[in-house]
């Protein structure tokens, strides 16, 4: 396999304009461009706001895989945003301040936080975590392809005091197994956030193209995996999905129901038989206090 052309046309532009990225490559499996899988030759066209790297990898089955990497230069000043002179709409009242320090959250926590780079290599994590700590970030959003992945780039940046928010690389389609994730970040002492999925309603989360019925596949899938990761001990971090989307009702039962001790029904029955009762869903959708018990825990290394 080989990668014929990989090219920005221009490789530098000034601020809030726009490059095409081309590619051709010959006999690969998959190929993907910033870890998502894309045609074997195609063009992309792309307006990063900072200068911004582009990988294109090649995987073909039982060997190594081909990397080539380039970057765009982006001139020229941030323009300052427009004046903010709406008043805050949220008010935090002390009873949600009570349940926000139920969470884990970092050292210093000051709300701020960025994407992590695509690129999880030992030098671009050491790079970017030590550009998070330039902006004083406490918090980021990691995107790991496999649980090593997660568990280097989580642990570099726990340790320097930033929490790791990991999302799943995987497509909707695709199987693979979410406990792995979440048992890596334990074991590398670090509080398990972990995101399944993302946009169900983008064609470029599915492996085989988004079907007809995605919303129903996609919540399926979701809620398999989010009780076994939430069983497993990790918190669960969701895409922003409407407040009214039939999602939210399922993450409210999952939460009412989640048992305290070890009796009760577990987060795995609990949140797959609400799959079928829809009825019982809207009507059970209200806040509740997420029990102590909920808090992280390391894995047991015994």
């Amino acid at each position: 396999m080989s990668i014929d052309q990989f090219t920005a046309e221009p490789t530098t532009i000034q601020f809030g304009q726009s490059t095409t990225l081309r590619w051709r490559t010959q006999r690969a499996d998959d190929v993907y461009l910033n870890w998502r899988g894309v045609a074997h030759q195609g063009e992309e066209v792309v307006a990063p706001i900072v200068t911004t790297s582009y990988l294109l990898h090649l995987a073909r089955e039982g060997e190594a895989g081909e990397t080539q990497q380039l970057t765009v230069v982006v001139e020229g000043d941030v323009p300052a945003p427009d004046t903010i002179t709406r008043p805050p709409t949220v008010t935090l009242t002390p009873e949600n301040i009570e349940l926000l320090k139920r969470y884990p959250r970092p050292p210093r926590d000051n709300g701020r936080g960025l994407h992590f780079h695509l690129d999880l290599r030992d030098e671009s994590i050491a790079r970017n975590v030590a550009r998070l700590k330039q902006i004083n970030a406490t918090w980021t959003l990691l995107y790991a392809q496999d649980e090593l992945q997660a568990q280097r780039a989580g642990r570099a940046c726990w340790e320097a005091g930033i929490m790791p928010v990991v999302r799943i690389g995987k497509d909707i389609d695709r199987f693979f197994d979410p406990v792995p994730f979440v048992e890596a970040l334990q074991d590398a002492g670090v509080p398990p956030y972990v995101q399944i999925y993302n946009e169900p309603a983008d064609s470029r989360e599915w492996d085989k193209g988004r079907p007809d019925n995605y919303r129903e596949v996609f919540a399926e899938k979701w809620a398999r995996h989010a009780a076994r990761v939430a069983d497993a001990g990790a918190t669960l971090g969701c895409k922003s999905w409407a407040r009214a989307n039939w999602m939210w009702r399922w993450i409210a039962v999952a939460a009412i129901h989640r048992p305290t001790s070890g009796s009760g029904p577990s987060l795995s029955s609990t949140i797959m038989a609400s799959t079928t009762h829809r009825t019982t869903l809207t009507t059970n959708f209200r806040s509740r206090p997420i029990p102590a018990s909920r808090s992280w825990k390391t894995r047991s290394r015994s």
